[in-house]
């Protein structure tokens, strides 16, 4: 359940995030879609074990999968049929509605219906994680549009993990920072590009919990994957949502 009274620390420019828990059913709801999801791209594959791998157990059999080529971000997407039943029979879209009100997901991606979308991170090599960003960069150098009068917030949730690090980390205070960023044409959209070295190592704060933990955070909150020393893959769940900015927060 989220908490309503610590929705305000989002906002707070000193800090820019608050943490929150998925309850158990929307857990079990979620997982299963994306595991049926992983299911159906490991399916179209040649490999003589397809029907035995899973997000469990992904870790045994990944370095014999193309992993880079079936598991890109668009084919990440969850179809509109499963975003629509996150969005109708979670809890979680409960509660950001009573709080927020009338809210969407973005389609930055230009397919027509809400981008929800997950990342499954192998052990093994380390090039699943991505770089230190603040999310609004992406949409000031054209990913997307929305009217100026709504706001952008950020989810990002861990659903299967074997450390109490789960892989996103950030930097403290950095959402009222402005940090210079250059840019490049990558994967079909111009994506920025940050010097990690302008980050001090004191600044940066490792989310910790386990699976089912999240954090609601600001489009300004520089964040970015986080290397884990582990022999299982890790999996999450992300998305943009907007809310009205006139609307007066419950």
């Amino acid at each position: 359940m989220i908490n309503s009274s610590n929705i305000s620390d989002v906002f707070n420019k000193k800090k820019g995030f608050c943490y929150s828990e998925l309850s158990n059913e929307d857990y079990s709801l979620i997982f299963n879609l994306i595991d049926n999801h992983f299911k159906k791209l490991i399916g179209k594959t040649d490999l003589k074990t397809k029907n035995n791998i899973n997000l469990k157990n992904y870790h045994k059999f990944y370095k014999k999968v193309d992993h880079g080529r079936i598991f890109t971000k668009v084919n990440r997407l969850l179809g509109k049929r499963d975003c629509n039943k996150i969005i109708k029979q979670t809890k979680l879209f409960k509660d950001l509605k009573n709080i927020f009100g009338k809210i969407f997901i973005t389609d930055e991606e230009n397919i027509g219906h809400s981008n929800i979308y997950w990342r499954c991170v192998r052990p093994h090599p380390f090039n699943d994680i991505g770089p230190f960003h603040k999310d609004k960069w992406f949409w000031d150098l054209g990913c997307g549009k929305i009217e100026k009068n709504y706001q952008r917030v950020k989810i990002w949730i861990s659903l299967l993990t074997d450390s109490k690090k789960l892989g996103f980390r950030f930097v403290k205070g950095s959402v009222k920072k402005n940090f210079r960023y250059s840019s490049e044409f990558r994967h079909h959209i111009i994506k920025p590009i940050f010097d990690d070295r302008k980050v001090k190592k004191k600044d940066i704060q490792s989310v910790k919990g386990k699976k089912g933990s999240l954090i609601i955070f600001n489009d300004e909150l520089l964040h970015s994957g986080e290397l884990i020393k582990t022999n299982k893959c890790r999996v999450s769940l992300e998305f943009t949502f907007c809310f009205n900015k006139k609307i007066k927060l419950n």
